[in-house]
């Protein structure tokens, strides 16, 4: 599996310990106790919907203060982002607090894609925060598969569809253009929690590109 260093060359944003882990544990703890909504997926010019052939995970509903606190968290950050993608971001969506079971996943997609709701291609920069690792075998707090690939890191046909997972740990922050193909692999046991958001400019709905 990649090194953190190879994602960070190809144009990612990675932080690994934007959160500690007791943090990570907490939010871990909160997310299992609060009632949960299936995800949904984006339609071409039309409202979101649920399609679990595409995307299966749940989204767990968790108070408002532990909202504000993350979000505070990733206004922090925004100057950061800005430099770093060379773009100027004044909104979010999100955060939404994810939880993968077994046999969930997200097929390869992309967070803004041509024919996007005008909402989707505000969209400027993704991230991702892992709140708990991947194992191979069952272990308390860890999860087995759901690694989230990247495709297109590469220029050349021959890497258009090689997948390069990232291996995740609790505290690890990803950002990366929504432009960029990526998909969440099934998990096989245990569960995976994350946080996703994305920094938003609403002036500007043109298809952010890749650099």
């Amino acid at each position: 599996m990649p090194r953190l260093e190879f994602f960070r060359k190809l144009g990612l944003f990675v932080v690994s310990d934007f959160m500690d882990a007791a943090y990570c544990a907490d939010l871990r703890s909160e997310m299992r106790e609060t009632a949960f909504e299936k995800g949904t997926v984006a339609r071409t010019g039309d409202e979101s919907a649920v399609d679990e052939s595409i995307r299966r995970v749940s989204c767990a509903k968790v108070p408002k203060p532990t909202k504000l606190i993350v979000r505070s968290r990733l206004e922090q950050l925004k100057p950061e982002l800005e430099k770093h993608f060379q773009v100027q971001l004044t909104g979010y969506d999100g955060p939404h607090f994810l939880v993968y079971g077994p046999q969930a996943f997200y097929r390869p997609h992309q967070d803004a894609s041509p024919g996007s709701p005008p909402e989707i291609l505000y969209r400027q920069v993704s991230v991702v925060i892992f709140l708990n690792a991947a194992a191979q075998e069952p272990a308390e707090g860890a999860y087995g598969g759901g690694s989230l690939a990247f495709y297109g890191l590469l220029q050349g046909a021959n890497w258009a569809k090689c997948p390069f997972p990232l291996e995740a740990s609790p505290g690890l922050l990803v950002a990366f253009r929504p432009s960029v193909l990526h998909e969440v692999k099934p998990v096989t046991f245990g569960q995976r929690f994350t946080i996703v958001a994305w920094y938003t400019n609403q002036s500007n709905s043109a298809l952010p590109m890749i650099a």
